[in-house]
């Protein structure tokens, strides 16, 4: 679906469900850090798609942040240079938390979360690029 019109509305709801994922990242970090992250990587993972379709690209159910930006043969990537491409590509690191801090080890051990203040930090970066995305539109 490269360069196709897409209903604004479709990007104003992830963009929305994005913001429920930052609220929940800031619950948990007062009580659970580990999901906390898990709600991080989702609220990226959900304004990388809104990006994509501000400029009439989809993607697949692909949850690797890197590749939806770059693409991966089933889509293209994120032009290079659109304004926000950068500053997603460093949210990549966001990846590894849907899954890291979500499950047991194969020992039953859980590792804990990133600290509040990271979290913190995430929550702003993320609402940050959600409100230069909205203006997109």
């Amino acid at each position: 679906m490269s360069g196709e019109f897409v209903d604004p509305a479709r990007v104003v709801a992830l963009l929305e469900d994005a913001e429920d994922d930052l609220r929940m990242a800031e619950f948990g970090a007062k009580t659970q850090n580990r999901h906390a992250a898990f709600h991080l990587q989702q609220a990226a993972e959900k304004l990388v798609r809104a990006v994509r379709l501000t400029v009439g690209l989809d993607s697949t159910k692909q949850h690797d942040i890197g590749r939806l930006l770059e693409g991966d043969g089933a889509f293209p990537p994120l032009p290079p240079d659109h304004p926000l491409c950068a500053e997603l590509k460093s949210l990549d690191v966001l990846t590894q938390y849907a899954t890291t801090y979500r499950y047991p080890t194969p020992t039953g051990k859980r590792k804990p979360g990133p600290g509040a203040e990271q979290i913190g930090a995430f929550v702003a970066r993320l609402r940050d690029l959600a409100a230069r995305a909205r203006a997109l539109v």
